[in-house]
C-alpha cells in the first residue's frame, strides 16, 4: 500500500510539474533576415513571454516542416522577407500551415516587411492569404485626433498609434482598455498597416478609431498624404476558423511585439507593457490554440535557451 501511494504521489507531482511547463510557440522568420542578424528573439521579450506561460522557440519559414509544425499549438508567422522577391510562404509550406490549422493548430500572422520590401510583401504574402478571404495592404493608418498619437524621442521620434476600438466580449481582447502599435518615425518604412475587408468567416476584433484612415504609403511618405481603402476604423487584427484550428492576421510590426519587443531603440517593451501587446498577444495565443489536443502526437519539444544575444536587424 505504502509502495502505491509513493507512485501516487510521484505521478500527481509530476502532472503538476508538466501543467506548469510554458506552452511552446513557433516563431518563423525568413532566412534571408539572418544576414542582418536576425537568428533569434530578444531574451527579455522571451522571459515575459514566459511568465504569461509561453515558450518563444525561434525558426525559419524555409526550413519549417509538416511534422515541426504538428508539434506546436501556436505559430507566428513574422517577418517574411528582408528583400523584394523574397517568398516565405512557398505553395508547399501553404498547404501545411493549411493541414496544421485543419488539425488544430493556431496560426498567427504578423507578417510585416523588413525596409527594403515595403511595397512587394503585398505580392509575397497575398498569394496564402487570398483563398482565407483576406489580403494584407500597405497603406498606413492615420488618426486625425492627436490624443491617439504619441511620440517617444529615443535618437529618432518613434510614433505609436492607440486604439480603443476592441471587440471587447471577445476572449481575445476581453478586459484590455486599448492598445498601442508602432508607426514609423518618418512614415518611409511600414509598421503598422491594414488588409481589405475580410470575408464573412473572418471576426475583426481591433481597428481604428473612427477619426482613423488609411493613407497610401508612398504618398504619405512624401508629405502629401492620399486617402487609401479605410476612411474610418482600419482593421488591424481579425481571426477566423480553419477546420479544427484558426488563422490570426494582425497587421502590424513584429519586431516590436516579439523578435525586438524589449530593445532600447523600440521603447524597451512599451508595446508589449504599457501598449497591453503582452496581454493581447497571450489571449490571441490561448485562442488560436484551444483545439491543441487535436493535433497529432509526435516527439516531445526540447525547450530552447533563451540566453542569446539581442538581435541587430531590419
Amino acid at each position: 500500500m505504502k509502495r502505491f501511494l509513493m507512485v501516487l504521489t510521484f505521478i500527481l507531482f509530476g502532472a503538476v510539474a508538466w501543467a506548469a511547463e510554458p506552452t511552446p510557440v513557433l516563431c518563423l522568420v525568413s532566412e534571408d533576415t539572418a544576414s542582418q542578424g536576425l537568428t533569434y528573439i530578444d531574451p527579455k521579450a522571451t522571459e515575459l513571454y514566459r511568465r504569461m506561460g509561453w515558450e518563444l522557440h525561434f525558426g525559419f519559414y524555409q526550413k519549417t516542416t509538416r511534422d515541426e509544425l504538428m508539434r506546436y499549438p501556436v505559430v507566428v508567422g513574422m517577418i517574411p522577407q528582408l528583400h523584394a522577391g523574397t517568398r516565405a510562404i512557398s505553395e508547399a509550406l501553404g498547404r501545411d500551415f493549411d493541414e496544421y490549422m485543419r488539425h488544430g493548430g493556431g496560426l498567427v500572422l504578423i507578417p510585416g516587411p523588413s525596409y527594403y520590401a515595403p511595397d512587394d510583401f503585398e505580392r509575397q504574402v497575398n498569394p496564402f492569404l487570398t483563398p482565407y478571404g483576406v489580403n494584407v495592404k500597405n497603406d498606413i493608418p492615420m488618426d486625425s485626433n492627436p490624443a491617439n498619437l504619441l511620440k517617444q524621442v529615443r535618437a529618432l521620434e518613434y510614433r505609436y498609434l492607440k486604439t480603443a476600438n476592441l471587440k471587447k466580449d471577445h476572449p481575445v481582447t476581453q478586459g484590455i482598455p486599448f492598445l498601442y502599435l508602432p508607426l514609423d518615425f518618418s512614415y518611409n518604412y511600414l509598421r503598422t498597416y491594414t488588409m481589405t475587408k475580410p470575408s464573412a468567416e473572418w471576426t475583426i476584433l481591433a481597428a481604428g478609431e473612427p477619426t482613423c484612415g488609411s493613407f497610401q504609403r508612398k504618398s504619405v511618405a512624401s508629405g502629401a498624404p492620399v486617402p487609401g481603402i479605410w476612411e474610418g476604423e482600419p482593421p488591424f487584427l481579425a481571426v477566423r476558423p480553419v477546420g479544427k484550428g484558426f488563422l490570426a492576421l494582425f497587421t502590424t510590426a513584429s519586431r516590436y511585439f516579439l523578435y525586438d519587443a524589449c530593445h532600447w531603440a523600440f521603447g524597451e517593451g512599451f508595446v508589449l507593457k504599457e501598449g497591453n501587446g503582452l496581454r493581447l498577444m497571450s489571449q490571441l495565443f490561448d485562442y488560436v490554440s484551444q483545439h491543441r489536443g487535436e493535433l497529432p502526437t509526435s516527439a516531445p519539444i526540447v525547450l530552447k535557451s533563451a540566453s542569446v544575444p539581442y538581435v541587430i536587424g531590419n
